[in-house]
């Protein structure tokens, strides 16, 4: 509720009953007996002119959370960002430049403000969806709008309505492109989820002068948590990341540390003697001058941890 002075609707003639002061929707609080039978008529001349209809489709900047498919339209791969407030599938002309020839669009669009959204084309294409090909329809988008959005026709289109969320969100593929795909199946070793550990190269430690062996004995540990920290002691290893001695000069105690999925993580604690009788690496820290310099023309970056 509202003032007419405050109204932003004073002035605005709607669509659909042709009076000023109202947005399209809210004619009954303006009807009359003339003005009902007047929008029967018009119902049944847009069910006539279905070209002259009218889509609303949502174009917002925020990419937080946001979900994309992968699909192939015409055995052309494309990534479609997944949008349920949009009425039709729509790709940007800057993604379809240079394919097969299109027709012309038969219908308008609208953005969530109102504003119209302009539409060159329209392709009748077949949509490869997780190895499903249907045969469907999408919009081309003028070249200044950069849109690739998968609307809710081609949601029905796959019958995508009737499967639960969980399975709707696995088949939809977020935030994953093709290649990392690619490079998971091709290199599965580097993608388990299995511990992995270095024994290529040997670690050099450089003591100060001849300091005296410290042993420590171990800490007490509850009663409660001795079983899983031998059980946890024992996967170490068998899978080669520890190894078994019998008598050592030295020895630290471990810290045990429980993680949120009930399993704990062993940490050695080296602040009891070792860490004060070795030496530090000294390693100066390059400029950012220097670094940038030495990726001149460089194309392939990565980081270690």
């Amino acid at each position: 509720m509202h003032y007419n002075k405050d109204c932003r609707f004073r002035d605005h003639k709607c669509h659909e009953c042709g009076k000023h002061g109202h947005k399209e929707g809210y004619c009954a609080c303006f009807s009359s007996a003339k003005y009902s039978a007047n929008r029967a008529n018009s119902r049944d001349s847009k069910k006539k002119k279905w070209e002259s209809s009218t889509k609303t489709v949502t174009v917002q900047k925020v990419s937080q959370g946001r979900k994309f498919v992968n699909l192939r339209i015409n055995n052309v791969p494309l990534r479609l960002q997944l949008d349920t407030g949009s009425d039709i599938t729509i790709i940007s002309y800057q993604s379809w430049l240079g394919r097969p020839k299109t027709t012309a669009a038969v219908c308008s669009a609208k953005t969530a403000s109102g504003d119209p959204l302009q539409l060159t084309s329209e392709l009748q294409c077949n949509i490869t969806l997780n190895g499903i090909t249907k045969r469907g329809k999408c919009l081309i988008a003028d070249p200044n709008v950069h849109l690739d959005i998968l609307g809710i026709d081609w949601l029905n289109l796959f019958e995508l309505w009737n499967r639960p969320v969980a399975s709707y969100c696995n088949q939809v593929t977020s935030q994953q492109s093709r290649i990392v795909l690619e490079l998971q199946s091709h290199f599965p070793e580097v993608f388990t989820n299995t511990l992995g550990f270095c024994n290529k190269t040997p670690i050099k430690l450089v003591l100060k002068g001849t300091p005296k062996p410290v042993f420590r004995p171990k800490r007490p540990v509850a009663y409660s948590m001795q079983s899983v920290v031998e059980d946890e002691l024992n996967r170490l290893q068998s899978l080669g990341i520890l190894k078994k001695v019998d008598f050592a000069d030295w020895a630290a105690p471990i810290v045990v540390v429980r993680k949120p999925n009930g399993t704990v993580r062993i940490c050695a604690d080296f602040s009891t003697g070792l860490n004060n009788a070795l030496e530090s690496n000294q390693y100066p820290l390059p400029l950012p001058e220097n670094i940038f310099a030495k990726m001149a023309n460089c194309r392939i970056f990565s980081h270690i941890d």
